[in-house]
């Protein structure tokens, strides 16, 4: 039995939403269990997911880490024992990526989620620069909680200053989360729940297609999304875009930032069902 672990899980989501995302990802999770947070210990809520292989495992991770799921970025990654962990401290910068205490082949990728949206890649770039010297620096999937970001260093020794400094640093009001990152080279795939991707090539920092930032009444939100996130899934999948929904930007505001990516036509379609979205809800709420 393999066990992996999903961090940045939103509170909306449930272990059917989550079982449903690995099997339509070619990984059927033999248990899937959702951890939520302890007052006074942890404030994010994550899961465990038991697969029957290693190469299932690594499958999970290659397909679903940095997967937009109702609004968060998640990170996958293998789940560590505790009694492996202190080992794995002392040889490869806090365990990340690594099993049973073993350490991974040393790597010179990391991957940072977390990063605040007022917060431009290039300042993550000149923070990350502070450890060492950064060739490749790309914007990741935006969630609700902010982007990720990941950055490419010339040495591994760098990149294990990285995550030892950064893992749990606060900046400009966020936690960072710091990990190692084996990804594909030359390219980077960042996908949503709708399986809609956004393509990274090369040391450029590319960008989606178009963008669309609106403005949404708070109360309006839990429409938008829909029970379990069906709703914000259809819309995303009949439009061929990909949809955040910020739900903790500024907390008790009458209004919620809600980003769209994916081409002009589609971004305009997809707007343009959010609205119809929310004149049905009004009117139902006015008829109530």
């Amino acid at each position: 039995m393999n066990k992996i672990f999903v961090g940045n899980v939103s509170n909306e989501v449930t272990e059917d939403n989550l079982r449903r995302i690995f099997e339509e990802n070619g990984v059927p999770p033999t248990s899937v269990l959702i951890k939520t947070p302890v007052q006074g210990k942890s404030d994010k809520t994550f899961a465990f997911v038991d697969v029957d292989s290693q190469e299932l495992a690594d499958k999970a991770i290659e397909k679903l880490d940095g997967y937009n799921l109702l609004g968060s970025v998640i990170a996958v990654e293998h789940s560590v024992p505790k009694r492996g962990r202190n080992s794995q401290a002392g040889n490869n910068g806090g365990g990340q990526n690594a099993q049973n205490g073993v350490p991974r082949k040393p790597t010179m990728e990391v991957r940072l989620h977390n990063i605040p949206l007022q917060v431009s890649v290039q300042d993550v770039e000149r923070l990350l620069n502070t450890f060492g010297s950064v060739s490749k620096c790309d914007k990741g999937a935006e969630g609700k909680n902010g982007y990720t970001v990941y950055a490419t260093y010339k040495a591994p020794e760098q990149a294990q200053q990285a995550v030892h400094q950064l893992n749990g640093y606060e900046y400009e009001g966020s936690n960072l989360k710091v990990r190692y990152h084996n990804g594909p080279r030359g390219q980077r795939r960042y996908r949503n729940q709708s399986g809609f991707m956004n393509n990274q090539r090369g040391s450029g920092r590319s960008k989606p297609d178009f963008l669309i930032r609106m403005l949404v009444p708070s109360e309006l939100v839990g429409a938008i999304i829909g029970k379990g996130g069906a709703k914000i899934q259809e819309t995303s999948n009949t439009t061929s875009t990909r949809i955040d929904v910020h739900r903790k930007e500024n907390p008790g505001s009458a209004e919620k930032a809600v980003t769209i990516f994916g081409l002009p036509e589609n971004c305009a379609k997809a707007s343009s069902k959010i609205h119809t979205t929310m004149v049905t809800e009004s009117q139902s709420n006015n008829k109530g």
